[in-house]
């Protein structure tokens, strides 16, 4: 009989003992966090834009004198793109994207000069064609960080290649020995290719307005720039092809809104503009010396995007009483 009153007395306490226990608030219990060296994002991008090139031909025996100028405007454009990015815990990063699309809208007007061509002439034609391709690669150092943002510089590479053509041909100035009869809509008159070649020098900045909203801003610095292409006028065989070359400087600018949507997948909206131009050019008639010419180009627009992000470290777990 004691030693049943003895066990009795035991399981007792145990339940009193277990009891307290359970009343007693547990401590936080944080679950060992993996730390990553590496953080990788990659993800697509949807891109429209409006572009704008233009170039001004000059004389190749008279210094100054303007002979015309061809504005390729309002230049439309839809294209896919895929970005991708990584950084290292010590600052390091690289980052890149690539893209291509079509240009499906544009006009183009074609200016003579006097005393090259007299009277005036300014021709109306209209791009119902064209493409685009481009790409971007830095790789920089974060030398500016803080618990929500960081500021890298970077160096890195653009290229951006685009080919337009345009119909018909109908003048709108007082020259009636070019266009004054309109040519047809569905004639190939003018096409012109271009390839600009540019090395980047930039900042990068990133600042996380809460847990789910950041901002990006990219601002790129383009010294060196390198325009080589040719120009087709498909009426004249005698100037068609015409090379054309050129070297200038440039930048680039882009800025992103991105709200994480989960830990790992996140969609944004942002906006860009690019410009480059040549200080430097040349286009090459046959039989003659250079004429200098002066090029410029533009493409600015909206862009939706989505990205994955791998590598980050997992969230704290913690235990509830």
């Amino acid at each position: 009989m004691k030693k049943l009153f003895a066990s009795v007395a035991a399981i007792v306490a145990l339940g009193i003992s277990a009891a307290s226990a359970a009343d007693m608030p547990l401590k936080a219990v944080t679950a060992p966090a993996t730390v990553s060296l590496w953080e990788f994002e990659v993800g697509a991008r949807y891109f429209y834009s409006s572009g704008r090139t233009r170039y001004t031909l000059g004389d190749p025996f008279i210094p100054g004198q303007i002979n015309s100028q061809l504005i390729y405007k309002n230049l439309n454009s839809h294209a896919g793109e895929g970005f991708a990015r990584t950084d290292h815990s010590s600052g390091f990063f690289a980052k890149g994207f690539v893209g291509a699309g079509n240009i499906f809208r544009g006009t183009l007007n074609d200016e003579d000069f006097p005393p090259g061509i007299d009277p005036y002439s300014n021709t109306v034609s209209n791009v119902n064609n064209g493409n685009l391709w481009y790409g971007t690669v830095d790789a920089g150092y974060n030398f500016w960080k803080g618990p929500t943002f960081k500021v890298g510089g970077f160096a890195g590479y653009n290229h951006f290649r685009e080919q337009v053509n345009a119909f018909g041909c109908t003048q709108i100035a007082t020259n009636p020995a070019i266009c004054g009869a309109p040519i047809a809509g569905n004639v190939l008159v003018l096409s012109k290719t271009e390839n600009w070649d540019s090395l980047r020098i930039g900042l990068n900045t990133a600042v996380n307005l809460n847990q789910q909203w950041k901002v990006t801003f990219d601002g790129a610095y383009l010294p060196y720039v390198r325009m080589s292409g040719f120009d087709n006028h498909w009426l004249r065989p005698d100037i068609n092809p015409l090379p054309q070359s050129g070297t200038g400087w440039g930048y680039q600018l882009e800025g992103i809104v991105a709200y994480d949507v989960s830990r790992n997948f996140s969609v944004g909206v942002g906006g860009r503009y690019w410009y480059a131009r040549t200080n430097s050019g040349t286009t090459q008639f046959p039989g003659v010396p250079s004429s200098p010419t002066t090029f410029t180009y533009e493409r600015y627009g909206g862009f939706l995007q989505a990205s994955y992000k791998f590598g980050q470290p997992p969230a704290a777990v913690v235990a509830k009483n």
